[in-house]
């Protein structure tokens, strides 16, 4: 399988194609899935165990893929951030469904496939390196970094009006302010850097560490925010058990038979179906699983009559059960 999997509606496959070239002209083996625009649509057959494999998977969202049509690409979209090997990039104006809200998200919108003239110098494919920055950080198991052409191609823009100022007056004031807008004047040291780039995707906990380290740092209000906005949600998890009720059989319920053994033989098959029984009804009233009956050691009790030998059973019922287990789990997107 691929590191990478690519996944478009086929109606956007002119503008996923030189995201494609990009990834595969820097070296990283690409596999891209086109997908049927509309919903009802079987998937391919191995697009799960693509998912699943993949180091990487690029989502793209357009206007197409946002709308409420594209079940199957929202499908394969969540199960592919639930297994933490997701990137988002936007094309479109609209925002990928707020259930991404967790994926890293490239806004490609202020690209140029082919810039030519002073975007060249400007922007170029600053925006492309971005996203082929992020694959290669998610093949190596780490958090994509934050996109930094914005920010590029406003210091280069800002750069060139620069000269045109007319004195030095008001080209100290601008350099100034520049230099605040973009974040120069407080940047993080180092340290809290490595530390922040160490932060557990969707992990409060991590969140609640860094905060206690770096109280006033670059990142605080980045990492406080992310807390106030943290979810909860319940998952079902499935854990085996074994439970073991009393069974009772009497003698009277068993016919006559003409030797010891085969009465005892008749009690004990009797004893088996009661515990069947009683091991249906507690997997019901526990909404568990049952995966198994057995009997457990009892005493028998056998007597004669006039028809032969009757045996009670007293002993208990083994249930084999999987029972649900609820976990709340606390997620900071």
């Amino acid at each position: 399988m691929s590191q990478v999997l690519l996944l478009s509606l086929d109606v956007d496959a002119a503008r996923t194609e030189v995201i494609l070239e990009a990834l595969v002209e820097a070296g990283i083996d690409t596999w891209w899935q086109q997908l049927p625009a509309g919903g009802g649509v079987l998937p391919p057959n191995n697009i799960g165990q693509r998912v699943a494999e993949a180091r990487c998977v690029i989502l793209v969202w357009s206007k197409a893929s946002v709308g409420s049509d594209a079940t199957l690409f929202h499908d394969i979209a969540k199960s592919s951030l639930q297994a933490g090997n997701a990137i988002c990039v936007r094309i479109d104006d609209p925002l990928p469904p707020p259930e991404m809200a967790g994926c890293t998200l490239y806004d490609m919108r202020g690209w140029r496939s082919k810039p030519a003239g002073w975007r060249k110098w400007f922007g170029g494919n600053l925006y492309m390196r971005d996203l082929v920055s992020g694959a290669r950080y998610k093949i190596a198991g780490k958090d994509p970094p934050p996109a930094s052409a914005p920010r590029t191609m406003l210091i280069r823009q800002t750069l060139a009006v620069v000269p045109a100022i007319g004195t030095v007056i008001y080209l100290i004031p601008a350099a100034i302010g520049l230099w605040n807008d973009l974040g120069m004047a407080n940047r993080p040291s180092a340290e809290e850097q490595a530390t922040w780039d160490k932060v557990e995707t969707g992990s409060c906990d991590s969140l609640r560490r860094f905060l206690v380290n770096y109280p006033g740092g670059h990142y605080a209000a980045q990492a406080q925010a992310r807390l106030d906005g943290r979810t909860q949600e319940t998952q079902t998890s499935w854990e085996p058990a074994e439970r073991r009720m009393p069974v009772y059989v009497a003698a009277n319920l068993a016919k006559p038979s003409a030797h010891k053994p085969a009465a005892a033989s008749i009690a004990q098959g009797n004893a088996l179906a009661k515990a069947e029984e009683t091991c249906t009804g507690l997997a019901e009233a526990g909404n568990a699983k049952l995966l198994g009956v057995d009997v457990g050691a009892g005493s028998e009790q056998c007597t004669v009559t006039d028809g032969g030998y009757v045996c009670s059973f007293d002993g208990h019922a083994i249930c084999k059960l999987s029972e649900p287990r609820d976990v709340t789990v606390e997620r900071c997107s």
